[in-house]
């Protein structure tokens, strides 16, 4: 596991998402690959976001898998990718919910919303606790539905129509707030289950900056900026 701490502790300074017992809840990341393509974004996301631009922000390789029990170690946690070994019970799920409603935050990246059965009760797209993820073959267009919107700030600076609005992946969640998407899918998006947060976004950092090198452009800094926007620490 690789650990980065802060050089300075700014005392005074709580955040909203923090849960008793746990010594980083108030300030870490924690990061979980998945299986395969997941781990190269992890390393992409440590690299190009955490090392560069959040350098004061405290995070923590996790592996392919974390417990539900360690979630409350952190103030976000970041699934990169699914592990298809061990996707999470229906009870893990409830476990995770309720980490998120007590102030938790989680960042699903791509399909890992896989990770996630179907809930009993609740019908077709969300079924899942975050709804599901599809693969769209025709590579669509996606449209920036809220241009205001805070995890948006900054997205465009490189360009109003960059690369990265077409994406073959995104998510049916009808529960969630859309802030890039089409139709009724999401590229990027939240949802708010009372005290905290689930983001959503269908593409990954490390494959698109992969196709930049091909194509010589420099929009994918907006996607690194929405990044930093999610990644960033919240005062309360």
């Amino acid at each position: 596991m690789n650990f980065r701490f802060l050089s300075v502790i700014v005392m005074g300074i709580s955040l909203s998402w923090g849960f008793p017992g746990s010594a980083h809840a108030d300030q870490a990341i924690g990061l979980v690959a998945g299986n395969g393509y997941g781990r190269s974004e992890v390393q992409s996301i440590i690299r190009n976001v955490l090392d560069r631009e959040l350098p004061q922000v405290v995070y923590e390789e996790c592996g392919d898998y974390l417990s539900p029990e360690d979630y409350s170690k952190y103030r976000m946690v970041v699934l990169a990718g699914p592990n298809s070994d061990r996707p999470y019970t229906a009870e893990e799920v409830a476990k995770i919910e309720d980490y998120i409603r007590r102030g938790g935050n989680l960042l699903l990246i791509n399909q890992s919303p896989k990770m996630f059965p179907v809930v009993e009760g609740r019908a077709g797209d969300s079924s899942c606790l975050s709804g599901r993820s599809y693969y769209l073959r025709n590579n669509p267009n996606a449209f920036v539905l809220q241009p205001d919107a805070e995890i948006l700030q900054g997205a465009f600076e490189h360009g109003e129509n960059p690369s990265w609005l077409q994406g073959n992946v995104m998510l049916k969640g009808p529960d969630w707030d859309a802030f890039i998407g089409l139709k009724d899918f999401i590229l990027v998006g939240q949802l708010t289950l009372e005290k905290g947060h689930v983001y959503y976004l269908g593409s990954e950092l490390f494959r698109l900056q992969s196709n930049e090198k091909k194509t010589g452009g420099s929009d994918v800094e907006g996607w690194i900026r929405i990044l930093k926007n999610i990644l960033s620490p919240k005062d309360s």
